[in-house]
């Protein structure tokens, strides 16, 4: 499979945005529930 480096460097960024925000998702319940 081969990918063009430009949507590659898209879909990269694009990966780790959505993981950006879903350890956000996960991380805001858990501060709250500190002390």
């Amino acid at each position: 499979m081969i990918v063009a480096p430009g949507r590659e460097k898209i879909f990269s960024f694009s990966s780790y945005f959505i993981y950006s925000q879903f350890s956000l998702l996960l991380f805001v319940p858990v501060w709250q529930l500190l002390p």
